[in-house]
């Protein structure tokens, strides 16, 4: 069996059963198969789960048909098993004119994958700059509209309040990771996705510090949950209005 390099030893044999299904299945229309995702390479909010994480992969092909999602149905259980994900099936013209769509979540595939069979299918192709924007400004919106909301729900008490600052952190870590890639800084522990953020205007970073800190132990007093979301929101508040400016040169937009 061929080794595949930063493929966990445990799972190169579901790696090697998937390629020889998909192979089987697809035939000469299979243009590559990637594995990705959090168990190859952590990001700081999973980092502590990603041992258990199952491996993604995706699947490229010339087309997706009906009948192709029929054959692979029929291996579901087994991939499952084995400690796979059900593999993500594309078209490889849908995958490249879908990156300025999902410019982060392809593009980290892009950045970051094993090659499990066929030719390097990502040859030349990168997220534009504009797009990763624009897609870190509807994140930060959203994740502001989700804590007023959330505030408004819990109607002052603290217990909720301390939920959704809680359910909050993983996300709005997501969302400090994918600023901190579009300043092109480091990204790679909790702390880098603080400090990468410190100097923009409207910014706490000891607010970030302490919402990051609940990715990996949630515990948080109600009184201390109270304290910390008006700065919460504020520092969110920051970001949305930094990111509706931003450019690559620096300019005002």
């Amino acid at each position: 069996m061929p080794s595949l390099p930063a493929v966990p030893a445990e799972l190169a044999g579901a790696v090697e059963s998937l390629r020889t299904d998909l192979s089987g299945i697809f035939g000469p229309r299979l243009r590559a198969i990637v594995a990705y995702g959090a168990r190859l390479f952590p990001s700081p909010a999973s980092v502590p789960s990603a041992r258990k994480a199952r491996l993604n992969s995706l699947v490229l092909l010339d087309a997706v048909h009906l009948e192709d999602l029929q054959a692979c149905a029929g291996r579901a259980d087994a991939w499952l098993r084995s400690g796979l994900r059900i593999p993500l099936l594309l078209g490889h013209t849908e995958f490249v004119r879908s990156l300025d769509v999902f410019p982060f979540e392809y593009g980290d595939i892009i950045a970051r994958h094993v090659l499990v069979a066929g030719e390097d299918p990502f040859a030349g192709l990168a997220a534009l700059p504009a797009d990763l924007r624009r897609s870190a400004e509807q994140q930060a919106k959203s994740h502001l509209i989700h804590l007023r909301g959330g505030f408004v729900e819990a109607s002052g008490r603290h217990a909720e309040i301390a939920d959704v600052l809680r359910a909050s952190a993983v996300p709005f870590a997501t969302l400090l990771g994918h600023v901190v890639r579009l300043r092109g800084r480091d990204d790679s522990t909790l702390e880098s996705l603080a400090a990468g953020v410190q100097d923009i205007p409207g910014v706490t970073v000891q607010v970030c510090r302490d919402v990051l800190s609940l990715v990996h132990d949630p515990a948080i007093a109600d009184d201390d949950a109270r304290r910390l979301f008006p700065g919460y929101v504020e520092t969110v508040t920051g970001l949305v209005h930094w990111l509706d400016q931003w450019t690559p040169d620096g300019a005002a937009r």
